[in-house]
């Protein structure tokens, strides 16, 4: 595979928000052997060294046209930028997509499954935005095929990597790469009171069963008069999910605080973290609060046991049952000792294994066979602080 006179340069396809970039692409610029990023994307993102955005505009004419737009710019930076590796980010259409083009120039392919298993299994139904609108198992052989074809294949955790290996996708070749944090600006609060004994972050669309959480929170609520939350995300459920909360007397006890970019600072204003999807890959937003220092309350769902230690760093539950998470929540909301032990244990697991430089080492793991005679990696020291 050839590289650029700098070093290598990688074709991204993608459609993440501002945060979840930042988690995928700054662990990648870290390695002094990659010269560039060019993100084919909607819209502008975050500014990050080395990435260059080239932004298709928002879908006004549908998801046909978009699509077709997408696949005209990838054609036309593959043929400019002569790009070392082609990559996509989630399964359709970007890692298809990464596949079809890789093949036809003859660059490496590289695909990331960051939706955990959810996004393979037919065909992804149910799954976000390229979601197909039945279960499809002729979709799920064929995204099979294309990750044992693959030349570098990434997954956020252990449970996807063993569900792909069930699949006949060597298990030596799938990676291990979750998004990563930078815990100087995901850190704890220095002090003072908090707004927010409950906060969640999440789209508000199906899969994350946001009217689970309002539930979950109008049954504490019986307990806990006080108790206030925070729900932190948008999407087109909103209005359903403020009308439930109304009907649930609890309109005044939630604050639906919209989208934001600077989640630290939310996270600051909380206590306690809770995600209630039905499926997850592992979500960064968990792994932001807990970099702040919130313990974690979650479903067993996905990769999430990747990260959290039930009773050490937070709670898993099981089948996402609605009285063991009420039963949690009550016990942490009312012990703040554990609640600290418990954050403090967050924020260490993150520092262990989950910043930006641990991502920077993983990638060049991944990519050693594309980077043999090129400089080393380049890694800072991490924030040592708990």
């Amino acid at each position: 595979m050839a590289t650029t006179a700098g070093g290598l340069s990688v074709l991204v396809s993608s459609s993440l928000g501002p945060n979840l970039t930042r988690g995928k692409l700054l662990p990648l610029t870290e390695l002094s052997e990659v010269h560039e990023i060019i993100v084919v994307q909607d819209a502008h993102g975050p500014p990050i060294a080395k990435v260059r955005y080239v932004t298709l505009g928002p879908p006004r004419f549908g998801r046909v046209v978009q699509f077709i737009k997408r696949v005209i710019t990838l054609c036309i930076q593959v043929a400019r930028a002569r790009p070392s590796i082609v990559m996509g980010i989630y399964m359709m259409p970007h890692g298809l997509l990464a596949y079809a083009l890789g093949r036809m120039t003859g660059r490496r392919v590289c695909i990331q499954v960051i939706g955990g298993p959810g996004e393979i299994i037919d065909g992804g139904h149910g799954m976000d935005q390229w979601q197909v609108p039945r279960p499809s198992k002729r979709l799920e052989r064929l995204y099979v095929e294309v990750l044992r074809r693959a030349d570098i294949l990434l997954v956020v955790g252990t449970e996807t990597r063993k569900y792909l290996a069930t699949r006949g996708v060597a298990a030596s070749r799938i990676n291990v790469i979750s998004s990563k944090i930078d815990p100087q600006r995901f850190r704890p609060r220095s002090g003072g009171p908090h707004d927010y004994d409950l906060i969640l972050t999440a789209q508000l669309i199906k899969r994350k069963r946001v009217d689970t959480f309002l539930r979950i929170l109008a049954d504490l609520a019986t307990r806990h008069p006080r108790i206030r939350a925070a729900i932190l995300g948008d999407g087109p459920l909103r209005g359903d999910l403020e009308r439930l909360s109304g009907r649930l007397g609890i309109g005044d006890r939630v604050d639906f605080l919209g989208f934001h970019e600077d989640t630290e600072r939310y996270y600051r204003r909380a206590t306690i973290f809770v995600l209630t999807s039905a499926a997850e890959g592992l979500s960064l937003a968990m792994l932001e609060a807990m970099a702040c220092g919130l313990p974690v309350v979650v479903p067993a769902v996905g990769d999430l046991a990747d990260v959290v230690r039930h009773g050490t760093t937070g709670y898993l539950i099981e089948n996402g049952e609605h009285s063991a998470f009420v039963a949690t929540l009550s016990n942490l909301i009312e012990d703040e000792s554990l609640r600290r032990t418990l954050g403090r244990n967050a924020r260490s697991t993150i520092l262990r294994g989950y910043t930006i430089e641990d991502g920077a080492r993983c990638w060049r793991d991944a990519l050693q066979p594309a980077m043999t005679g090129i400089s080393q990696v380049r890694v800072r020291s991490s924030d040592p602080a708990t």
